[in-house]
């Protein structure tokens, strides 16, 4: 289920694009409010800080259905 980029929780599938004309070609699971798990081409699965550039390059959040925190 799409849920707006601000509203996304912890568990939520985060897409990013790096130019707003471009497509999403990037996703991350939300962690914690301030973090992210992701991984970039070649480099292992992270934890990084969910940083104002993150944001700024976020375009869609998706939760699961019937997930239940």
């Amino acid at each position: 289920v799409q849920v707006e980029p601000g509203e996304a929780r912890a568990c939520d599938v985060l897409l990013f694009r790096w130019r707003a004309h471009l497509p999403a070609k990037h996703c991350a699971i939300l962690s914690a409010p301030d973090r992210i798990t992701h991984a970039h081409d070649g480099a292992a699965v992270a934890e990084v800080a969910f940083t104002p550039w993150w944001r700024r390059h976020l375009s869609h959040a998706f939760s699961f259905p019937g997930v239940i925190d």
